[in-house]
């Protein structure tokens, strides 16, 4: 009776797939239905596997063929009555008629996890091809006994991966021990055919790179993943990142981390750079492109690292001064991408010679702000003292409140020395001071007037700044931040000559 109710439901299955099936009796064609269908549940299972590997780029295949030979491929279709394959000797991609290939199977990925019925059914199929293709049992044998080994399970490998762990961080940490213990874990990766404890593997690897580096790697690509950075979080990341690359590691760690560094830094430059151009958004000026230009100038000597960081920053200081030729577009950038005003233009015409370009050995060295004379200085008397009217142009602003003064420089036994003046009333607004440097004359005896080759004496002056101290941090010292304006002290040699 089971046969007569199953037996109509089974006909279905072959009628679907287009086999045809002749029996002499109703009993012997159910037998031999069961048979049939088991036999295609079992292929159907097999397939489901094979179907789920091709998408896996090392997945592989034992494709046999009718003619009892067989082709190892790395990936294998049937479409239509085509059978297309990759072969993995040759590497090449070849189409066979579906009628000349009798099974297509895939073989055991390690590490997959896999139902232990679907796995009993690929090994009970390559049993019945193990008997039907003899002249390649020992390739079909091969290949259950991969699918076999997933059905079994050592209890005691738990114990063993952990005491790898246990054994490596009670040694010296070093790169033999490391590599000792790698290899032993590997070992027993292998043996985990059925990848009961692929998750407890990777967990162990990474605990021995983390205890290799005396640090958590995984907490510390976190923080290279961040979405912003502070300035100084970044650096002190830096830091860490580069006493890491210090230490003696695998090479693919080495490079992991130098790419975290990268990224950190991809991310820090992506965040500060446009910085100019989104103050030039808000409020487009003066203010904004100097702020802009400070940002930048911080970015390339703090942050940038590669040719391609630098070139990053060198287009945004253009993007930056295009915006602004728009915004002011009698703008000036001629000397040295100080931002002149036309009548800046018109004084430099007769007081070139005059403003702040001259360094001064020992003393400047550092050239935020450019110093325009209002009028050409006169041959200044020693008994008076000197007031000289100019405009201070920044070249970019600094975050931190300074403050600002105007130096010096005098002779004192034949050397350069730098005395600070207050410069009253000294107020930036958009980058620029219209003041008056002073200077009394009266205290310079003649033998601390410096001169030049034709006996001629002078003076330098400039202007110097520094940080506003801030209580409980290191006092800076003021330093020059301009070049020197060269002043003329008393007649000239030839004057002195003529008049005697």
């Amino acid at each position: 009776m089971g046969g007569l109710r199953i037996g109509p439901v089974l006909w279905l299955i072959p009628a679907v797939l287009g086999i045809r099936l002749r029996y002499k009796s109703n009993v012997t064609r159910d037998n031999a239905l069961r048979r049939e269908v088991g036999k295609m549940i079992r292929w159907l299972m097999v397939g489901v596997i094979a179907l789920g590997l091709t998408s896996r780029v090392y997945a592989e295949h034992l494709i046999v063929l009718t003619d009892h030979s067989s082709v190892w491929a790395v990936s294998a279709t049937r479409s239509g009555d085509s059978v297309t394959y990759k072969d993995k000797v040759s590497g090449k991609s070849v189409t066979v008629p579906g009628s000349t290939v009798d099974a297509i199977v895939p073989r055991a990925v390690r590490g997959q996890k896999y139902s232990p019925a679907s796995v009993e059914a690929v090994i009970e199929r390559l049993k019945e091809l193990e008997k039907k293709h003899v002249a390649i049992t020992k390739r079909l044998t091969a290949v259950r006994n991969e699918w076999s080994a997933r059905l079994f399970v050592d209890p005691k490998l738990e114990k063993k991966i952990e005491s790898v762990l246990t054994t490596f961080q009670s040694s010296q940490k070093d790169m033999t021990a490391y590599k000792q213990a790698l290899f032993s874990i590997q070992m027993m990766q292998y043996k985990d055919a059925a990848g009961a404890f692929e998750a407890k593997v990777k967990a162990t690897v990474r605990q021995l790179r983390d205890a290799l580096l005396g640090v958590d790697l995984g907490a510390f690509e976190d923080r290279a993943l961040a979405s912003r950075f502070e300035k100084d979080a970044y650096k002190a990341f830096r830091e860490e990142g580069r006493a890491l690359l210090e230490k003696e590691m695998p090479e693919d760690i080495r490079t992991d981390i130098t790419k975290m560094l990268d990224t950190a830094r991809a991310t820090i430059l992506g965040q500060y750079v446009p910085y100019g151009m989104t103050l030039m958004k808000k409020s487009p000026g003066l203010n904004a492109y100097l702020y802009g230009r400070t940002m930048l100038f911080l970015m390339d000597a703090e942050i940038a690292e590669t040719d391609a960081d630098h070139a990053l920053i060198k287009k945004e200081f253009e993007t930056l001064k295009v915006a602004l030729k728009k915004r002011i577009p009698g703008a000036d950038f001629s000397y040295k991408n100080f931002v002149l005003a036309p009548n800046d233009i018109k004084s430099l015409k007769r007081t070139a010679d005059f403003s702040s370009i001259n360094e001064v050995e020992n003393v400047t060295g550092l050239e935020h702000a450019y110093v325009v004379p209002k009028v050409v200085p006169r041959y200044l008397e020693t008994k008076k003292t000197l007031s000289f009217p100019v405009t201070v142009i920044m070249e970019r602003l600094f975050f931190e409140k300074w403050e600002y003064k105007s130096f010096v420089v005098l002779s004192k036994h034949g050397n350069p020395v730098m005395r600070l003046e207050s410069i009253p009333g000294f107020a930036l607004r958009s980058g620029r001071a219209d003041v008056s440097l002073k200077f009394r004359l009266g205290g310079i005896p003649d033998g601390e007037a410096l001169k030049d080759d034709d006996g001629n004496r002078h003076i330098f002056m400039g202007i110097a700044g520094r940080k506003v101290p801030v209580p409980g941090k290191p006092q800076t010292r003021f330093q020059p931040i301009s070049l020197a304006c060269k002043i003329p002290v008393g007649k000239p040699k030839s004057q002195d000559d003529g008049s005697e």
